[in-house]
């Protein structure tokens, strides 16, 4: 099998599941910085578009990093919708695909990419169409991975850890060429499970804690 075939089987796989849940991190360093930037994060799908992905930011000042910020993007029937804490206030957004695309740089890119797998139609970069691909054996926290190396078309190297037996992408590490690394790692993945439905509410918002 090669890296390709990898890609494109974990494509069609998470583009056929009827629900999805997952936790995570993205750890995001950059040159002369003393801690790395955090963005924790949840995601609730279920097909054909309903979803829920939160997540939650420090301040980027190194004193302030107490200070967090929580937003929620939902999509429901009554539409698409964004919460921020900063706010605390509740706005229609015009589409799905623009509510991930702006949900997508403040988040490091973890609302994008999982999304864009389950619902291809959003648009967004596609991983087969990557250049220098290699695969390899991984490991990510214990469970056996396909490790895909590979660069993106601006030439930045990235790395991928899908399981080699559930074709889950675990983890995603990119280096660019400013020397910024980052670091995005999906934990308690859920699939073909049933979701509360209450997840999908407007009015549910978990403030983020202290």
């Amino acid at each position: 099998m090669k890296a390709k075939d990898v890609l494109l089987a974990m494509q069609a796989k998470y583009a056929g599941m009827r629900s999805y849940q997952d936790r995570g991190m993205v750890l995001t360093t950059f040159q002369g910085a003393l801690h790395a930037n955090e963005v924790s994060f949840t995601t609730y799908f279920r097909r054909p578009n309903h979803f829920r992905f939160e997540w939650s930011t420090h301040h980027p000042y190194e004193g302030l990093r107490h200070i967090r910020t929580h937003r929620v993007i939902w999509s429901i029937k009554k539409g698409v919708f964004l919460y921020s804490s900063r706010t605390d206030s509740i706005e229609q957004e015009k589409s799905i695909s623009l509510a991930i695309a702006g949900a997508t740089g403040v988040s490091s890119g973890s609302a994008h990419r999982v999304l864009s797998l389950l619902m291809p139609e959003i648009g967004g970069y596609a991983l087969p169409l990557s250049q220098k691909l290699t695969l390899t054996d991984g490991v990510c926290e214990g469970v056996p991975c396909h490790r895909i190396r590979g660069c993106n078309s601006n030439g930045d190297a990235y790395e991928l850890l899908v399981g080699a037996q559930d074709l889950l992408l675990r983890r995603i590490s990119s280096f660019d060429s400013d020397g910024v690394a980052s670091e995005q790692t999906r934990r308690d993945i859920r699939v073909n499970q049933k979701i509360n439905k209450l997840m999908f509410d407007l009015p549910r918002v978990s403030k983020p804690k202290a």
